[in-house]
């Protein structure tokens, strides 16, 4: 516009208005195709041969959109739309929110009702999204046509249980039980999966950035045009806000669900289960995959997986199998949910010092190797433990005041190892008081006196590779005073 002119003023401003607002028209299509998609149970077929084109304004929203479509069988009773407000929470009455819901969870048959998981403290949940009924043919089926879902069925009852007991009261309890115990609980893994909100809460930056994306009103001979403009991009920049919202929870949900259920092209997910002295124990095949050349993972193959076993605790195969369930979800949730690897390893740590013993018998048989670190007390205590160069796990218990020895001095030390656990009954080595050089010293204990000082008292777990004595030990050092 080279000139003062009304018609090409007006024209110019009618033209940036009017693109501006078919880019938020075609934002609206986008996710409107979406949701009609969810209620078209005939295109899931269609789909696989001929995947939705990609469109020049949004394509990751025509990839969302084929996700939804491949999920089309039974959406009809879904939500009649996903919103900022609905999209990960309960749906409609449409949906059937009184469906009795029968699940197969990890080899455990159970019954909810929907409302249950997907209202009474769910809302916004992964859990709540996942039984929304927008994803109920995306399920694998086991034989009698129930819902598989791939999590520990022990770690599900508590989550239901808590439901029932007190709803929002109760899974909020829930949840901040499992903060406490920084995920170190049995469940806490699944009860954080499942019960955090998909979409954090927005930190207010949008909003600021609405804010000062308003024209200014300082020009007085302008003061009303320039007004009508303000009005016209804050009122643009909420509608776009909430769009981008909107589609970013779409995309948020489904990447969520997608670990959960079937893959979008082709047939390769299978349920594998197993019966274990009289127990199902039941998992995805990309579960046995993360297994590896292990034998447990070979034990699963396909051709072997219906073979019964009798000669080992069901709840030893149930720890083993949640043990790669959970590397495979925490793998898919690494960006998202980065903290839930903190939790993988819990399935393999056992209440005693025997129960450890007897669980690595039972994964040694196959090829699953424990880490000592695996049998350490909980962390809830009074100090972490950290690992020597040797491997050795120790902490400090009193820290001392005094000089660190040498190699060529000799030591003054207390020392008492247990076989099974501190201050246990059977003690197995005791030293009090004993004056030696370091020449004298096992290679671990000589490591740990090294980096003691005067007064200091440390405990220590030694593997049975690092002491030479067939089985770990637990000891307790006190250096006393250096020569």
């Amino acid at each position: 516009m080279g000139s003062l002119n009304r018609v090409e003023a007006t024209s110019a401003l009618d033209t940036q208005v009017r693109l501006a607002l078919e880019g938020l028209q075609a934002q609206r299509q986008e996710i409107s195709a979406m949701r009609e998609s969810i209620k078209d149970r005939n295109l899931k077929a269609s789909v696989r041969s001929h995947p939705t084109p990609a469109s020049t304004t949004k394509p990751m929203a025509n990839k969302m959109a084929s996700i939804f479509l491949a999920c089309t069988k039974g959406a009809a009773d879904a939500s009649n739309g996903l919103s900022t407000t609905s999209a990960t929470t309960t749906a409609s009455n449409s949906s059937g929110e009184d469906d009795l819901l029968h699940l197969n969870v990890g080899g455990s048959v159970s019954r909810m009702r929907r409302r249950h998981l997907t209202a009474s403290g769910a809302e916004g949940t992964l859990l709540a999204a996942l039984f929304s009924g927008r994803w109920d043919e995306c399920f694998l089926k086991d034989s009698s046509g129930r819902m598989f879902l791939d999590v520990d069925s022990a770690a599900f009852s508590s989550i239901r249980n808590a439901i029932f007991a007190g709803e929002r009261e109760g899974v909020d309890d829930l949840v901040k039980a499992a903060h406490r115990r920084n995920l170190k609980g049995p469940h806490d893994f699944y009860i954080k999966l499942l019960l955090s909100p998909l979409k954090e809460p927005d930190d207010g930056t949008a909003q600021q950035q609405q804010q000062q994306s308003v024209v200014s009103t300082a020009h007085a001979k302008l003061s009303g045009l320039l007004s009508s403009v303000a009005t016209f991009v804050k009122a643009f920049d909420a509608e776009q806000a909430k769009l981008d919202q909107e589609m970013e929870l779409l995309k948020t949900e489904t990447e969520s669900v997608n670990p959960f259920l079937k893959p979008l092209y082709g047939d390769s997910e299978t349920i594998c289960s197993v019966d274990v002295c009289g127990r199902t124990i039941s998992t995805l095949k990309s579960t046995i995959d993360e297994m590896g050349d292990v034998a447990l993972g070979r034990r699963h193959d396909a051709s072997l997986w219906s073979a019964p076993i009798e000669s080992v605790s069901d709840a030893h195969i149930r720890r083993l199998v949640d043990f790669y369930r959970r590397k495979r979800l925490a793998a898919a949730f690494s960006d998202r949910k980065p903290y839930l690897r903190d939790a993988v390893r819990v399935p393999l740590r056992m209440a005693t010092p025997a129960e450890q013993r007897f669980f690595e018998k039972t994964a040694a048989m196959y090829g699953i190797l424990i880490e000592i670190d695996l049998s350490l007390p909980d962390d809830s205590g009074d100090g972490d433990y950290k690992r020597t160069p040797l491997g050795v796990l120790y902490r400090i218990v009193q820290p001392g005041n005094g000089t660190t020895p040498r190699l060529t001095q000799q030591i003054t030390f207390d020392h008492i190892s247990w076989k099974d656990a501190f201050d246990a009954a059977d003690v197995w080595h005791q030293h009090r008081g004993q004056t030696v050089g370091f020449t004298r010293l096992l290679t671990w204990s000589a490591e740990a006196f090294l980096s003691m000082s005067e007064g200091e008292v440390r405990r220590l777990i030694v593997p049975a590779s690092v002491n030479g004595w067939g089985a770990t030990s637990y000891s307790e050092l006190k250096l006393i005073s250096i020569k």
